[in-house]
């Protein structure tokens, strides 16, 4: 799908899901990102999802434009997970930051910025409390 040229649908589709499930938090790309489809679903949740707390997922390649400003400390086990969910998204498969080395160097990293072992980091959107 060429998501610029499909921006209304998608938007379309993204408020059914908020009229279906009302969430308190969202996980979204960043509107900040530079991959041009990432960027559409960022925006579009970012206007959707007024009501919602909204955490852009940190993009790997994103980081000159993304402000990551939330640290969420996660498991080895949390970490295998995201690894096995990652594996089976083939497209993404031969990226270099799709290795379980890159992953896991990345969550350490992050981890050593707030002081465990390993962290995930995000860009806060919207804050609602």
């Amino acid at each position: 799908m060429h998501f610029q040229a499909n921006q209304q649908a998608i938007r379309d589709d993204i408020f059914k899901i908020k009229e279906d499930l009302h969430p308190d938090i969202v996980y979204c790309k960043s509107p900040n990102a530079i991959h041009p489809d990432h960027i559409v679903i960022g925006e579009a949740c970012q206007s959707i999802f007024i009501e919602s707390t909204i955490y852009a997922l940190e993009g790997v390649r994103d980081g000159h434009k993304q402000l990551i400003n939330k640290w969420n400390e996660i498991s080895e086990s949390d970490l295998d997970v995201k690894m096995a969910a990652i594996a089976c998204y083939k497209t993404q498969n031969k990226r270099s930051y799709s290795d379980n080395k890159i992953m896991e160097a990345w969550a350490r990293w992050r981890g050593s910025q707030v002081g465990v072992q390993f962290a995930e980091g995000f860009e806060v959107i919207r804050e609602v409390s």
